[in-house]
């Protein structure tokens, strides 16, 4: 599969200090045939100079900002390979991604959706946690109603997805990527694991993946979006159910508790806990796992207050 073109497709909003290093891995690869489309997203930083030193090895296109996903739709129009990776500017890719999907491809010719594994680094390109491996539970729809596979850039998609029509929705905020996969699988697309080749996947202070909040907003819509799906099995219905339970859970113990933690007075605390009852209204699955923490801090109170009353006993009666 040597002669197959592959797209990799690089949105920027102003990441300019990554750029150079995650188009030199793209160029850099060991599959042979490979384009470049970089697509500005209004950057007011150096990422149009940076996309010019490049000159002709890459594909420069320049929008006005319009977000995430309408950047990799515009990718998508201009890609002209049999497959496309869709690589964050601030990621970067081992030599031996893209000839690692191409051998998935061939071993799964029916695949759609090839994942590969993943290493997370930081600023400075050093390994925080090593490679990740995804997972496919029963099926691929059960486990993308469980939650995203992998991050966007681990994924290698086929052109004919794109060819039916198939886009980024530009209304998400986020969870854009396992909402373009969730649809794919659900109307018939198959995906397969890649078992080689790693995404270096950066942590990036203030990036949109830090945003707990806007996460589980947009992670709720997808899934009510998805809600049909539930009913093909059994295992689906799980899938989802568990699949919002783990979002709330995830709101409750990194943005919520750790919020009430540093409340520094009672007025704080209280708006606080009038945010969570707002929220809660609109979603039993809040609902329920607040109910779980206040039910647990009141049985824990009570046991303290258990342990307490005999010393007290003793002591009024000693008194």
């Amino acid at each position: 599969m040597s002669e197959l073109l592959v797209s990799i497709v690089i949105p920027c909003f102003n990441h300019g200090r990554f750029l150079r290093e995650s188009i030199r891995s793209a160029l850099d690869q060991s599959h042979p045939s490979i384009e470049v489309i970089v697509v500005d997203d209004g950057s007011t930083d150096s990422t149009p100079l940076v996309a010019s030193d490049l000159g002709d090895q890459i594909v420069y296109v320049r929008q006005a900002n319009a977000g995430l996903s309408a950047a990799r739709n515009t990718g998508i129009a201009q890609a002209r390979g049999a497959f496309l990776l869709f690589l964050d500017a601030d990621d970067f890719l081992d030599r031996e991604v893209v000839a690692s999907h191409l051998v998935a491809a061939q071993a799964s010719p029916s695949a759609t959706l090839l994942v590969g594994s993943w290493r997370h680094v930081d600023t400075e390109g050093r390994v925080v946690q090593g490679v990740t491996n995804p997972e496919v539970k029963e099926n691929a729809l059960t486990t993308l109603l469980g939650g995203n596979v992998a991050p966007v850039m681990c994924v290698c998609v086929r052109r004919e997805a794109f060819d039916r029509g198939h886009r980024f929705d530009t209304r998400l905020k986020s969870h854009e990527d396992w909402d373009l996969w969730l649809r794919l699988v659900g109307t018939g697309f198959e995906m397969a694991l890649t078992p080689h080749g790693v995404v270096n996947y950066r942590g990036v202070p203030g990036s949109m993946s830090a945003n707990v909040v806007r996460m589980y907003d947009t992670a709720q819509s997808v899934l009510r979006r998805s809600r049909p799906l539930r009913r093909r099995s059994l295992s689906c219905n799980q899938a989802w159910i568990g699949s919002r339970d783990a979002f709330a859970s995830k709101l409750w113990l990194e943005h919520f508790l750790p919020q009430h933690a540093a409340a520094r007075s009672r007025g704080e605390r209280l708006r606080l806990l009038m945010l969570v009852a707002g929220r809660s209204l609109r979603d039993r699955w809040l609902a329920r796992r607040l109910f779980r923490w206040y039910w647990s801090s009141l049985r824990a109170s009570i046991r303290s207050l258990a342990l307490r009353l005999p010393l007290l006993w003793r002591f009024v009666r000693s008194s």
